[in-house]
């Protein structure tokens, strides 16, 4: 099954006009499944083709939770859990980027259905240049960051039901 976009607008957040997209898929596999993989912060470059490597970077689970990712020899960023509901929803934000993000908060929710789980993926961010940064967000960010988040929740589906099926 392909994810599903089911928005793709710009939105006002705290006053200040950010960009906002959210891509939705559907997994075979209970929520526990799909959470329990992405609870282990440290570990997702083990499903998510865009990243070279990925570790955690603290000792702390949940909220205030840290990793470090490496998406190619020279593009890297660090996050920390923001907010976490577990088995539900959680956020993550960048706080230092190779990338032209000023701010960047990436939330996934996790909703029980018959089949499994949809997860929806859904960033919120606002790059670095000023005017010049909506443009660009227009030209080839938002379409660039789109594809990164497809390719993140296919990876996520791709793992989660290869995991689901061993232990079964």
């Amino acid at each position: 099954m392909q994810p599903r976009n089911r928005c793709s607008t710009r939105t006002q957040t705290q006053g200040i006009n950010n960009a906002y997209l959210r891509k939705t898929i559907d997994i075979d596999a209970r929520p526990e499944a799909v959470w329990n993989t992405l609870a282990d912060i440290g570990t997702i470059a083990e499903w998510n083709a865009g990243l070279m490597a990925s570790k955690k970077t603290n000792d702390e689970i949940g909220i205030g939770a840290t990793r470090h990712c490496v998406i190619s020899d020279t593009q890297s960023l660090d996050e920390y859990v923001a907010h976490c509901e577990p088995r539900h929803a959680s956020t993550f934000r960048i706080t230092r980027s190779t990338m032209p993000f000023q701010t960047a908060d990436i939330r996934f929710t996790l909703i029980a259905i018959a089949s499994g789980t949809t997860v929806t993926v859904s960033p919120v961010y606002k790059l670095n240049f000023g005017l010049i940064s909506k443009i660009m967000d227009r030209l080839f960010v938002r379409r660039m960051y789109g594809k990164g988040m497809i390719g993140l929740l296919e990876g996520l589906k791709t793992h989660v039901e290869a995991t689901a099926g061993e232990k079964t």
